[in-house]
Protein backbone atom coordinates (compact mmCIF):
# COMPACT_ATOMS: atom_id res chain seq x y z
CA UNK A 1 0.00 0.00 0.00
CA UNK A 2 1.01 3.33 -1.07
CA UNK A 3 0.72 6.47 1.22
CA UNK A 4 0.72 10.19 0.78
CA UNK A 5 1.41 13.27 2.33
CA UNK A 6 1.19 16.76 0.89
CA UNK A 7 2.55 19.76 0.82
CA UNK A 8 2.11 23.10 -1.00
CA UNK A 9 5.17 24.68 -2.75
CA UNK A 10 4.90 28.48 -3.79
CA UNK A 11 7.34 28.80 -6.82
CA UNK A 12 7.21 31.94 -8.92
CA UNK A 13 7.39 29.76 -11.98
CA UNK A 14 8.12 30.36 -15.96
CA UNK A 15 5.39 31.94 -17.82
CA UNK A 16 4.37 28.73 -19.16
CA UNK A 17 6.51 26.20 -17.61
CA UNK A 18 10.57 25.69 -16.46
CA UNK A 19 10.41 22.96 -19.10
CA UNK A 20 9.53 24.33 -22.02
CA UNK A 21 10.81 27.98 -21.30
CA UNK A 22 14.37 26.72 -20.04
CA UNK A 23 15.23 23.36 -21.96
CA UNK A 24 17.28 25.18 -24.85
CA UNK A 25 20.58 26.53 -22.53
CA UNK A 26 22.12 27.39 -19.84
CA UNK A 27 21.85 30.49 -17.23
CA UNK A 28 23.40 33.98 -18.36
CA UNK A 29 25.65 35.34 -16.27
CA UNK A 30 26.15 39.46 -15.79
CA UNK A 31 28.05 41.21 -13.65
CA UNK A 32 26.44 43.57 -11.39
CA UNK A 33 28.03 45.94 -8.80
CA UNK A 34 26.26 46.20 -5.48
CA UNK A 35 24.34 49.09 -4.46
CA UNK A 36 25.51 48.72 -0.33
CA UNK A 37 24.72 52.65 0.17
CA UNK A 38 21.22 51.83 0.06
CA UNK A 39 19.53 50.22 3.40
CA UNK A 40 16.08 48.02 2.67
CA UNK A 41 13.12 50.55 2.12
CA UNK A 42 10.39 49.95 3.69
CA UNK A 43 8.23 50.02 0.55
CA UNK A 44 9.62 47.20 -1.06
CA UNK A 45 6.98 44.21 -1.00
CA UNK A 46 6.37 41.58 -2.54
CA UNK A 47 3.29 39.38 -3.11
CA UNK A 48 -0.37 38.63 -4.69
CA UNK A 49 -2.86 40.65 -5.30
CA UNK A 50 -5.92 41.02 -7.51
CA UNK A 51 -4.01 43.12 -10.07
CA UNK A 52 -0.71 41.70 -9.69
CA UNK A 53 0.59 38.00 -9.96
CA UNK A 54 3.93 37.41 -9.45
CA UNK A 55 5.79 35.34 -11.60
CA UNK A 56 9.80 33.64 -11.74
CA UNK A 57 11.33 34.50 -15.01
CA UNK A 58 8.26 35.69 -17.06
CA UNK A 59 10.83 36.51 -19.81
CA UNK A 60 12.08 33.04 -20.27
CA UNK A 61 15.60 33.52 -19.25
CA UNK A 62 17.28 33.06 -15.92
CA UNK A 63 20.52 34.47 -14.40
CA UNK A 64 23.50 33.93 -12.52
CA UNK A 65 24.80 37.85 -11.20
CA UNK A 66 27.87 37.61 -10.32
CA UNK A 67 29.52 40.82 -8.33
CA UNK A 68 32.38 42.87 -10.22
CA UNK A 69 34.05 42.16 -6.94
CA UNK A 70 33.92 38.53 -6.92
CA UNK A 71 31.71 35.99 -5.39
CA UNK A 72 27.80 35.98 -6.70
CA UNK A 73 24.95 38.85 -6.01
CA UNK A 74 22.63 36.29 -4.48
CA UNK A 75 25.06 34.27 -2.35
CA UNK A 76 28.42 34.38 -1.37
CA UNK A 77 30.27 37.30 -1.65
CA UNK A 78 33.11 37.58 0.87
CA UNK A 79 32.47 38.14 4.72
CA UNK A 80 30.67 40.56 5.19
CA UNK A 81 28.05 39.49 3.33
CA UNK A 82 25.65 37.25 5.73
CA UNK A 83 21.98 36.75 4.49
CA UNK A 84 19.80 36.75 1.05
CA UNK A 85 16.20 37.36 1.34
CA UNK A 86 13.45 36.59 -0.53
CA UNK A 87 9.59 37.91 0.50
CA UNK A 88 5.92 37.38 0.13
CA UNK A 89 2.93 39.07 0.73
CA UNK A 90 0.51 36.82 2.29
CA UNK A 91 -3.21 37.25 1.64
CA UNK A 92 -4.87 34.29 2.30
CA UNK A 93 -7.60 34.37 4.64
CA UNK A 94 -6.04 33.08 8.00
CA UNK A 95 -2.76 31.62 9.40
CA UNK A 96 -0.44 28.91 6.97
CA UNK A 97 2.13 26.79 7.70
CA UNK A 98 5.68 26.28 6.24
CA UNK A 99 7.70 23.50 5.75
CA UNK A 100 10.30 24.43 3.91
CA UNK A 101 12.48 25.83 1.42
CA UNK A 102 13.28 24.78 -2.70
CA UNK A 103 15.91 26.57 -4.27
CA UNK A 104 18.07 26.67 -7.85
CA UNK A 105 21.59 27.11 -7.04
CA UNK A 106 24.42 28.22 -9.38
CA UNK A 107 28.27 28.10 -9.28
CA UNK A 108 29.22 25.50 -7.01
CA UNK A 109 32.74 25.60 -6.14
CA UNK A 110 34.48 24.06 -3.23
CA UNK A 111 37.59 25.22 -1.48
CA UNK A 112 37.52 24.56 2.29
CA UNK A 113 36.88 20.98 2.36
CA UNK A 114 34.67 21.25 5.02
CA UNK A 115 32.23 18.98 6.12
CA UNK A 116 30.03 21.46 8.36
CA UNK A 117 30.19 24.03 5.15
CA UNK A 118 26.35 24.39 5.11
CA UNK A 119 23.60 26.82 4.40
CA UNK A 120 20.99 27.56 6.93
CA UNK A 121 17.12 28.46 6.02
CA UNK A 122 14.67 30.08 8.32
CA UNK A 123 11.32 32.43 8.00
CA UNK A 124 11.52 35.99 9.48
CA UNK A 125 8.36 37.87 10.31
CA UNK A 126 7.35 41.20 8.15
CA UNK A 127 6.12 44.54 10.11
CA UNK A 128 3.04 45.25 8.45
CA UNK A 129 4.42 48.68 7.76
CA UNK A 130 7.67 47.48 6.65
CA UNK A 131 9.33 44.82 4.61
CA UNK A 132 12.57 44.49 6.01
CA UNK A 133 12.98 40.52 7.40
CA UNK A 134 12.55 41.94 11.15
CA UNK A 135 12.73 38.87 13.54
CA UNK A 136 12.62 34.81 12.66
CA UNK A 137 9.50 33.33 13.17
CA UNK A 138 10.02 30.87 16.17
CA UNK A 139 13.88 29.26 16.20
CA UNK A 140 12.97 26.49 14.01
CA UNK A 141 15.74 26.24 11.24
CA UNK A 142 16.70 24.19 8.22
CA UNK A 143 20.09 23.36 6.94
CA UNK A 144 21.44 22.11 3.82
CA UNK A 145 25.48 20.87 3.46
CA UNK A 146 27.45 23.22 1.05
CA UNK A 147 28.14 19.05 -0.27
CA UNK A 148 24.39 17.90 -0.53
CA UNK A 149 24.02 21.35 -3.29
CA UNK A 150 23.44 20.49 -6.40
CA UNK A 151 23.98 23.38 -8.82
CA UNK A 152 22.65 20.92 -11.96
CA UNK A 153 20.83 23.78 -14.34
CA UNK A 154 17.17 24.01 -12.66
CA UNK A 155 17.91 21.23 -10.47
CA UNK A 156 15.10 21.66 -7.49
CA UNK A 157 17.09 21.34 -4.24
CA UNK A 158 15.10 20.77 -1.22
CA UNK A 159 15.20 21.94 3.22
CA UNK A 160 13.08 20.69 4.88
CA UNK A 161 12.00 22.30 8.63
CA UNK A 162 12.11 19.60 11.19
CA UNK A 163 8.24 21.06 12.45
CA UNK A 164 5.65 22.83 10.59
CA UNK A 165 6.19 26.97 11.13
CA UNK A 166 2.66 29.13 11.10
CA UNK A 167 2.51 32.52 9.96
CA UNK A 168 -0.22 35.13 10.35
CA UNK A 169 0.92 37.60 7.60
CA UNK A 170 3.76 38.47 5.49
CA UNK A 171 7.17 37.00 5.66
CA UNK A 172 10.19 36.20 4.33
CA UNK A 173 12.15 33.05 2.94
CA UNK A 174 16.18 33.92 4.88
CA UNK A 175 18.94 32.42 4.03
CA UNK A 176 21.92 32.58 6.22
CA UNK A 177 25.56 32.63 4.61
CA UNK A 178 27.40 32.47 7.98
CA UNK A 179 28.36 29.26 7.60
CA UNK A 180 29.47 28.67 4.21
CA UNK A 181 33.29 28.32 5.36
CA UNK A 182 35.34 30.09 2.27
CA UNK A 183 33.04 27.81 -0.42
CA UNK A 184 31.18 29.61 -3.09
CA UNK A 185 27.92 29.24 -4.64
CA UNK A 186 24.76 31.53 -5.25
CA UNK A 187 21.13 31.73 -6.36
CA UNK A 188 19.70 31.63 -9.89
CA UNK A 189 17.32 34.47 -10.14
CA UNK A 190 15.46 36.58 -12.83
CA UNK A 191 16.07 39.33 -14.95
CA UNK A 192 16.47 42.67 -13.98
CA UNK A 193 13.19 44.13 -14.38
CA UNK A 194 11.37 40.96 -13.53
CA UNK A 195 11.00 41.29 -10.10
CA UNK A 196 8.70 42.57 -7.27
CA UNK A 197 10.78 44.84 -5.22
CA UNK A 198 11.41 42.45 -2.18
CA UNK A 199 15.13 41.06 -2.27
CA UNK A 200 17.73 41.88 -0.07
CA UNK A 201 20.98 40.94 0.98
CA UNK A 202 22.56 41.49 4.78
CA UNK A 203 25.91 43.05 4.65
CA UNK A 204 27.38 42.46 8.01
CA UNK A 205 24.68 43.80 10.51
CA UNK A 206 22.37 45.92 8.04
CA UNK A 207 19.68 44.57 5.58
CA UNK A 208 20.50 46.12 1.89
CA UNK A 209 18.09 46.77 -1.00
CA UNK A 210 19.26 45.69 -4.46
CA UNK A 211 16.35 47.95 -5.72
CA UNK A 212 17.57 51.62 -6.21
CA UNK A 213 14.88 52.82 -8.60
CA UNK A 214 14.93 51.30 -12.26
CA UNK A 215 18.63 51.95 -11.94
CA UNK A 216 19.44 48.89 -9.54
CA UNK A 217 19.05 45.07 -9.69
CA UNK A 218 15.08 44.66 -9.39
CA UNK A 219 14.60 40.60 -9.70
CA UNK A 220 13.35 37.77 -7.53
CA UNK A 221 15.25 35.03 -5.92
CA UNK A 222 15.12 31.39 -6.64
CA UNK A 223 13.64 31.11 -2.85
CA UNK A 224 10.50 29.44 -2.60
CA UNK A 225 8.78 28.40 0.54
CA UNK A 226 7.27 25.47 0.75
CA UNK A 227 3.25 25.44 2.13
CA UNK A 228 1.41 23.26 3.93
CA UNK A 229 -1.12 21.06 2.21
CA UNK A 230 -4.09 22.27 4.73
CA UNK A 231 -3.72 25.69 2.75
CA UNK A 232 -5.37 25.77 -0.54
CA UNK A 233 -7.82 22.99 -1.65
CA UNK A 234 -10.16 22.70 -4.89
CA UNK A 235 -13.03 23.29 -2.23
CA UNK A 236 -11.57 26.12 -1.07
CA UNK A 237 -13.30 29.91 -2.42
CA UNK A 238 -9.86 31.52 -3.39
CA UNK A 239 -6.57 30.67 -5.14
CA UNK A 240 -3.21 30.53 -4.42
CA UNK A 241 -0.29 30.83 -6.71
CA UNK A 242 -2.88 31.13 -9.85
CA UNK A 243 -5.03 27.61 -9.11
CA UNK A 244 -6.00 25.27 -6.31
CA UNK A 245 -5.40 21.49 -6.22
CA UNK A 246 -6.57 18.72 -4.32
CA UNK A 247 -5.23 14.89 -3.93
CA UNK A 248 -8.41 12.84 -4.42
CA UNK A 249 -6.62 9.48 -2.83
CA UNK A 250 -4.98 9.18 0.70
CA UNK A 251 -4.07 6.79 0.53
CA UNK A 252 -2.52 6.36 -3.07
CA UNK A 253 -2.64 3.01 -4.54
CA UNK A 254 -1.60 2.53 -8.37
CA UNK A 255 -3.66 5.76 -9.50
CA UNK A 256 -2.83 9.60 -8.68
CA UNK A 257 -6.45 11.22 -8.98
CA UNK A 258 -6.11 15.34 -9.17
CA UNK A 259 -8.84 17.53 -8.71
CA UNK A 260 -8.12 21.41 -9.70
CA UNK A 261 -9.32 24.72 -11.15
CA UNK A 262 -7.51 27.79 -12.75
CA UNK A 263 -8.02 31.64 -11.55
CA UNK A 264 -7.92 32.55 -14.81
CA UNK A 265 -8.20 31.37 -18.60
CA UNK A 266 -5.13 29.74 -18.73
CA UNK A 267 -2.36 26.86 -20.57
CA UNK A 268 -2.12 23.84 -17.93
CA UNK A 269 0.63 21.79 -17.47
CA UNK A 270 0.99 18.36 -14.60
CA UNK A 271 4.48 17.23 -14.06
CA UNK A 272 4.99 15.11 -11.45
CA UNK A 273 9.27 15.53 -10.07
CA UNK A 274 11.52 13.54 -7.69
CA UNK A 275 13.00 15.77 -5.15
CA UNK A 276 15.65 16.57 -7.08
CA UNK A 277 13.71 18.36 -10.23
CA UNK A 278 13.93 15.29 -12.65
CA UNK A 279 10.46 15.26 -13.98
CA UNK A 280 9.19 11.32 -14.18
CA UNK A 281 5.46 12.50 -15.77
CA UNK A 282 4.60 15.19 -17.44
CA UNK A 283 1.39 16.16 -18.96
CA UNK A 284 -0.44 18.94 -21.79
CA UNK A 285 -3.64 19.86 -20.19
CA UNK A 286 -4.42 22.01 -22.47
CA UNK A 287 -6.53 25.47 -22.06
CA UNK A 288 -8.38 25.56 -19.37
CA UNK A 289 -11.03 27.92 -18.44
CA UNK A 290 -11.92 29.27 -14.85
CA UNK A 291 -15.27 28.42 -13.33
CA UNK A 292 -14.38 24.82 -13.89
CA UNK A 293 -13.28 21.67 -12.40
CA UNK A 294 -10.86 19.71 -14.13
CA UNK A 295 -9.39 16.29 -13.42
CA UNK A 296 -5.88 14.40 -13.71
CA UNK A 297 -5.76 10.45 -13.30
CA UNK A 298 -2.20 9.37 -13.76
CA UNK A 299 -0.67 5.58 -13.28
CA UNK A 300 1.86 5.86 -10.54
CA UNK A 301 2.20 1.92 -10.50
CA UNK A 302 6.20 2.01 -11.91
CA UNK A 303 7.48 4.85 -9.24
CA UNK A 304 9.26 3.64 -7.13
CA UNK A 305 9.06 4.32 -3.46
CA UNK A 306 9.73 7.92 -2.41
CA UNK A 307 9.09 11.44 -2.21
CA UNK A 308 8.12 13.39 -5.42
CA UNK A 309 6.80 17.13 -6.27
CA UNK A 310 3.15 17.18 -7.56
CA UNK A 311 3.51 20.42 -9.86
CA UNK A 312 0.49 22.28 -12.01
CA UNK A 313 1.86 25.25 -13.38
CA UNK A 314 -1.09 27.78 -14.63
CA UNK A 315 -1.10 31.61 -15.46
CA UNK A 316 2.23 31.58 -14.88
CA UNK A 317 3.10 30.16 -11.48
CA UNK A 318 3.21 26.80 -9.70
CA UNK A 319 1.56 24.86 -7.09
CA UNK A 320 2.96 21.64 -6.03
CA UNK A 321 2.12 19.47 -3.61
CA UNK A 322 5.07 16.83 -2.00
CA UNK A 323 3.66 13.89 -2.64
CA UNK A 324 5.46 10.92 -0.24
CA UNK A 325 4.97 7.43 -1.36
CA UNK A 326 5.41 4.35 0.10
Amino acid sequence: MKKITFLFVMLFAASITFAQVFQAGTATSKKFNHEISTVKSATDTAGISASFLPQFASGGQVVAYTDMSGGYVFGVNGNAFKAVAQGYTMVSPGPIGIDGVCMLFCGKKSVSNDATSKLTFSIFHKLATDSIPTTQVGTITADLLFSDCDTSFLTMNTAMFPSVIAVNGDFSVVCSLLNIKTDTIGFLSDQQGEGIGFTAFKYNSTWMTYRKGYGGLMTNISLFAIVDVNFVGVEDNYFFQGSKMTINQNPATDNLSISYAVENDSKVTFELMSLNGQVVLKQDEGFRTKGSVYSINSNISNLASGTYLCSLISNGQRLIKKVVVE
